[in-house]
């Protein structure tokens, strides 16, 4: 038996976050994994599909 070691970055695409939310219709996004970069690109996509920006004070 041969075994590989697969290793993925865990981070989906940006169509494959845009085919969750149009899926799951969420009523709020909040990332929380990832880097910033990743965290900010995510909450992006969300409100390009119509997911309201939400700032907590």
């Amino acid at each position: 038996m041969i075994f590989q070691d697969a290793h993925v970055s865990g981070h989906a695409c940006q169509e494959e976050l845009k085919l969750i939310y149009s899926l799951v219709k969420p009523k709020y996004a909040i990332p929380v994994h990832g880097e910033y970069r990743h965290m900010r690109a995510n909450a992006e996509i969300a409100q390009s599909l119509g997911i309201p920006r939400k700032i907590f004070s």
